[in-house]
């Protein structure tokens, strides 16, 4: 009778820990998210007379420093840090006087803390727009990598490349049709798989656009934009979503903006 009594009094406690346990889980909560770098490197190869290459600084390409903005999932199991993207996370060629390879790059590095420990899985999501006629083509890469940065040496750290683009509408028509533009997106990249739970992580980004129109007897003209960015954070393993338009839904009118951008920007 006594043993009973203590396995209910020693059931009771673990319940009581568990449920104190769940209740500091659910008042989790993200603290503003500090940012640790935000720099980007324009990119240009020309191809007539000779090759010339050419660099030059684009300040705060992801936004800072009125950036992230921070919401939280709907499921309560994490968050969404929704980026602002600057108009310089763009990059464009044409193939006049030989030729032209433009790379944008933008690398992120920023520190997230909870105000809980947990195992943290982190999704990338981007899309935008392009435009590309004849010979012109575009393209997306980049890679990241996630620390726990409770510790001056992580204990963990977890990376991979970028995912392969996909291009809406796909493909484009032969040089001869003319023009092709739309809207890409990158597929989800997420990492995670961490075995200590940790409050603070540190995320690491750096992601390429491509434009490039090598030198042809037809003409051609490539362009491509950033325009929507988000990391989601899960302290449940899923993938989330972000709380961003699908790129369909950039419309008809910024394609048009970003052709105008690309003649204007044409050497």
């Amino acid at each position: 009778m006594k043993t009973a009594m203590k396995i209910k009094a020693v059931l009771a406690v673990l319940v009581a820990a568990g449920a104190s346990f769940a209740s500091t889980a659910a008042q989790a909560a993200l603290l503003p998210p500090v940012v640790l770098g935000d720099t980007g490197t324009l990119r240009v190869t020309t191809y007539a007379p000779g090759t010339s290459v050419g660099t030059a600084t684009v300040l705060n390409p992801y936004g800072s420093p009125a950036f992230p903005t921070v919401t939280n999932l709907p499921g309560g199991n994490g968050w969404v840090l929704t980026f602002n993207p600057s108009p310089d996370f763009f990059a464009s060629a044409n193939n006049f006087g030989g030729g032209k390879t433009t790379e944008m790059d933008g690398k992120l590095d920023l520190q997230l803390t909870s105000t809980v420990a947990f195992k943290a899985t982190v999704s990338v999501y981007e899309s935008g727009i392009f435009s590309k006629t004849g010979n012109g083509t575009v393209d997306v890469s980049g890679g990241f990598l996630v620390s726990e940065a409770d510790h001056g040496v992580p204990a963990e750290q977890k990376g991979g490349p970028l995912a392969g683009e996909i291009y809406t509408p796909p493909g484009g028509p032969a040089p001869s049709a003319g023009n092709t533009a739309g809207t890409w997106k990158s597929e989800t990249l997420q990492i995670g798989g961490f075995a200590g739970n940790y409050f603070s992580y540190k995320i690491s980004l750096d992601n390429t656009l491509l434009a490039e129109a090598l030198g042809s007897q037809t003409p051609g003209t490539a362009s491509i934009a950033k325009k929507l960015f988000s990391i989601v954070i899960t302290t449940d393993g899923s993938s989330g979503q972000p709380n961003t338009p699908e790129p369909a839904s950039l419309g008809v009118l910024a394609i048009g903006s970003l052709a105008l951008l690309a003649r204007r920007r044409k050497a």
